[in-house]
């Protein structure tokens, strides 16, 4: 992650980065540093340094499993973090245990369908234990994070309109190209099936094991991060 993004009211920079398991995504705000997800390896923590982030305003757990929320203790531990939205559905695995324990920041259960920060507004479109559908919005720039939701459980929530999808390799269909033709694909594996059927029908994807994490701003400019 580079150290060098300035943001202001008029642009949105967003981190998307390959943590183990789930993607975690870091938007930096005019009003503060917003997480989602973890991940499950400690490979976040670099990052976060790397990028100079000390501190979030808060952080969104997709799902309580090791997936999304394993490496949350740890950060939890060593970074402030403000509020921490979550289903707050426990399980008796020792990786929550110890979540539970490291939480030092107020917690909520994330119930609402829209919350906004610094100019981001985020649309909780779907939610349930396993899984969290979100869409994002700065102005004309659109994202979709589909916080381990599968095939199955996305139905009729899909839009033209969301622009960049973050997804699981097995969402991605061919149906699923013709109908929305969404303008860029961001997969957390390697994903061969996934980055052919995509540029069958000319749009953009990028794999991130293969080419690495993604920096991306509200005015249309993307580079890989590291």
């Amino acid at each position: 992650m580079t150290t060098t993004i300035q943001t202001t009211t008029s642009t949105l920079v967003a981190y998307v980065m390959q943590t183990g398991g789930s993607p975690s995504l870091l938007f930096r705000t005019s009003r503060g540093n917003l997480l989602f997800d973890c991940g499950s390896n400690v490979s976040l923590m670099d990052k976060l340094y790397a990028g100079g982030i000390t501190g979030l305003k808060a952080a969104f757990i997709s799902a309580l499993d090791d997936t999304h929320a394993g490496a949350c203790s740890r950060l939890f531990m060593s970074v402030p973090v403000s509020m921490v939205f979550d289903s707050m559905e426990g399980t008796n695995a020792s990786w929550y245990k110890d979540y539970v324990f490291s939480l030092t920041s107020k917690r909520y259960n994330m119930s609402k369908s829209s919350y906004s920060e610094g100019g981001l507004r985020i649309d909780v479109l779907l939610r349930n234990r396993s899984a969290t559908f979100y869409r994002f919005t700065f102005g004309n720039f659109s994202l979709a994070y589909l916080g381990g939701c599968g095939r199955d459980c996305i139905g009729g929530y899909l839009n033209k309109s969301y622009g960049v999808y973050i997804v699981d390799d097995d969402v991605i269909s061919d149906d699923l190209m013709v109908k929305y033709m969404p303008s860029g694909l961001i997969i957390p594996g390697y994903g061969n099936e996934t980055v052919g059927i995509a540029r069958k029908y000319g749009i953009q994807c990028h794999s991130m094991r293969k080419d690495g994490d993604m920096m991306f701003t509200s005015d249309g400019s993307s580079t890989k991060s590291g």
